[in-house]
């Protein structure tokens, strides 16, 4: 399988390689404890691109890394990764 440590949900290596599309646009961080926060999903709010990139440096390849941009943006940076639970 991997060749790092799986994180928390089970998954391996999930930095670099391309920019993750999330489903929630951009928010601003607050102080306070929050899980899974949402940013505004409408259809003209800015998607959230995270993780990282080969093409950056090397603070923008954490998976703390997180940018906005148009829902119907395009580049050879972006892409998702697909997971799946047991069958």
């Amino acid at each position: 399988m991997g060749s790092l440590p799986a994180n928390p949900w089970g998954l391996h290596e999930m930095h670099g390689n391309v920019w993750e599309w999330c489903a929630d646009g951009k928010r601003d961080y607050t102080g306070e404890a929050v899980t899974d926060p949402r940013g505004p999903e409408t259809a003209d709010a800015g998607r959230v691109l995270r993780g990282g990139s080969w093409s950056r440096d090397a603070w923008a390849v954490r998976a703390a890394f997180r940018l906005r941009f148009a829902p119907d943006g395009r580049g050879d940076r972006f892409g998702f990764r697909c997971a799946s639970g047991p069958a």
